[in-house]
């Protein structure tokens, strides 16, 4: 088993050309020649220094690469609220985004599952994306196969235990 960290689109192609077996990504991911697994649900928050948040006074947004479903989230957010014109600032890590944000260089968009571990006291405050906009699946993608692997199988089952609660440890 092979480990890789990419976009939710760019590991969509590789699943879809066979580079890989299968990914977790953010979802929902519509293609007729991919399955997709729902594992979870993520909620994203804007990550800022301040615990007071206007959303009109923010102009400059700490995010993944393009590709991210996080930033297309976000982008959409800002888009419907009319928060014009943005500024986008790219990171390839987490770590990246928490740490400008703590700098006080714009507020991050990263899912609060992920981002609760890393707060310090109070340093970072943590507002939602409102409806719908906050709401991300996280899905195991694979390609449709008559067929599949055994190996794929058992892990898919196994993420699917793990991650409903059914069982502790994989």
């Amino acid at each position: 088993m092979s480990l890789i960290t990419d976009s939710s689109m760019e590991l969509t192609e590789k699943v879809r050309n066979g580079t890989l077996d299968c990914a977790l990504v953010a979802g929902p991911v519509n293609r007729p020649d991919l399955e997709c697994i729902p594992l979870l649900e993520e909620e994203l928050v804007l990550v800022h220094l301040h615990s007071q948040l206007n959303p009109s006074g923010l102009r400059t947004f700490l995010v993944f690469g393009s590709g991210c479903t996080y930033r297309a989230r976000l982008e959409s957010w800002l888009r419907h609220t009319g928060t014009l014109p943005f500024r986008l600032m790219e990171f390839g890590t987490f770590e990246a985004i928490l740490g400008c944000a703590r700098a006080g260089m714009g507020t991050g968009v990263l899912t609060r599952s992920a981002t609760e571990h890393w707060l310090r006291d109070g340093d970072l405050h943590l507002h939602p994306l409102p409806d719908p906009f906050a709401r991300v699946p996280t899905v195991l993608l694979r390609r449709r196969d008559p067929y599949p692997s055994p190996a794929l199988e058992a892990f898919a089952e196994m993420a699917e235990a793990f991650l409903s609660g059914k069982t502790s440890a994989v």
